[in-house]
This record gives structure tokens, C-alpha cells and sequence, in this order.
């Protein structure tokens, strides 16, 4: 890679370019759950641009129900799930930049 400083000639020396590694922190109002309980979850992302959205939620609630649950892109920063069987339950969240 090759640097020009106020349009000027090439700059040699080395050129260091840091890129934020965008976070996303997700925060379950339980850890275990007993079918029909209302889970929340709320979406914090940091170190990201402007218009860096949820993708989608990721879980292991097969048949659950609930807000988080869909389609749309950016998905909800505040959401809920409804699993349809007890145990723990796993989110995870998908960040889109573009």
C-alpha cells in the first residue's frame, strides 16, 4: 500500500490503518427457561458505524415464538422469545454493516 500525504509524492514508510471490530452485547433477562416463559433480549452495538443494524437472532428454541423471531432486516434492538420447551436458551446476534 502506498500513502500520499496533501497530494504529494509517495510516502515509504509504512502505513497503519486500524478498523474498529464491531461488538454486539446481547442481555437475556433469564438464563433458564420453562416453556411459555417471555424471555427479553436487548441488542447493544458498539464500535460500529452509523448504520450498522441486526441482521437477524440465532437460537436454539425449536418452535419458539416472539419478536426476535423475525424476517425483517435491521431486526428489533429490543425483542422477546417465548421457547415451547424448557432448558437454556441460547441467542446469538448477526450484525449487518452495509
Amino acid at each position: 500500500m502506498t500513502g500520499y500525504a496533501n497530494s504529494g509524492p509517495p510516502v515509504p514508510a509504512t502505513i497503519h490503518i486500524i478498523v474498529p471490530t464491531p461488538t454486539i452485547a446481547l442481555t437475556l433477562s433469564r438464563d433458564s427457561v420453562a416453556a411459555g416463559d417471555t424471555i427479553f433480549v436487548t441488542t447493544e452495538i458498539t464500535d460500529v458505524r452509523e448504520s450498522s443494524r441486526i441482521e437477524g437472532y440465532a437460537y436454539d428454541a425449536s418452535g419458539a415464538t416472539g419478536t426476535c423471531l423475525t424476517t425483517s432486516v435491521p431486526a428489533p434492538r429490543t425483542c422477546y422469545i417465548i421457547p415451547t420447551r424448557s432448558g437454556t436458551l441460547t441467542v446469538r446476534g448477526t450484525l449487518d454493516e452495509s
